[in-house]
């Protein structure tokens, strides 16, 4: 495991198909295989050099330590062969999601700026890549305190006329994508994350209207669905 994590990493003997054999090794060797994903979350790599720890918030630092999980995250950071070689992010992916499967270390990597770093794979032109960050995400969005960082991160876009574009939006433009099963994992991050979006309007409820009135807004909906 570890030396495909050092294989994956950009320097002068591990050309891009070198690096895109080993991610692609190294995702098949994750799947469905606890074990290689403990190993994963064990490893210490040493590519101290490369790995960037910007991502990392200084107050946890100390309770996650750089490991394998850590480099994935960095991996899928941007760079100029994203367009050049999807393959490889593709294939990083897919590793991530893989490894948190395990709740723990989605939280892990929840902490770690996972999600950060894939939204911006969801607006790849590549629709493998847009497949396999959706993929990774309706993992993250299995663990619970992931689910609020999903609905609020949101990253610089042209495209828009505020300039930006948060996850949600961008899994829902997912939604129109050519790859059926980059279209089913969207559909299914955002299914998980409608459970935030509710709780969060019934705390707006509750901050306008105090307990009493959510109960009677609670009750008049209940009335009108069964008159209906």
């Amino acid at each position: 495991i570890t030396t495909l994590l050092q294989c994956c990493v950009p320097s002068d003997s591990n050309t891009p198909t070198i690096r895109g054999n080993a991610s692609n090794a190294l995702a098949n060797t994750l799947f469905f295989n606890e074990n290689n994903r403990q190993r994963v979350a064990r490893c210490q790599p040493t590519t101290a050099s490369y790995t960037n720890t910007s991502l990392i918030q200084e107050e946890q630092k100390s309770e996650h330590k750089n490991n394998g999980i850590s480099l994935l995250i960095e991996l899928l950071q941007p760079s100029d062969e994203k367009l050049e070689y999807p393959k490889i992010f593709e294939n990083v992916a897919r590793a991530l999601g893989t490894v948190v499967h395990n709740v723990d270390f989605a939280l892990e990597a929840g902490k770690k700026g996972a999600i950060d770093a894939l939204l911006p794979l969801c607006l790849h032109p590549d629709t493998e890549v847009q497949r396999y960050a959706a993929f990774a995400l309706s993992n993250l969005a299995l663990c619970d305190s992931n689910k609020k960082k999903m609905v609020d991160v949101r990253m610089p876009y042209d495209d828009n006329d505020s300039g930006e574009i948060g996850l949600v939006e961008a899994l829902t433009k997912m939604l129109g994508a050519d790859s059926q099963e980059a279209v089913a994992h969207a559909s299914e991050t955002l299914e998980i994350l409608a459970d935030v979006a509710r709780t969060d309007d019934l705390a707006e409820q509750r901050k306008h209207f105090g307990v009493e009135g959510l109960v009677a807004l609670c009750r008049g909906s209940t009335t009108n669905d069964e008159e209906g």
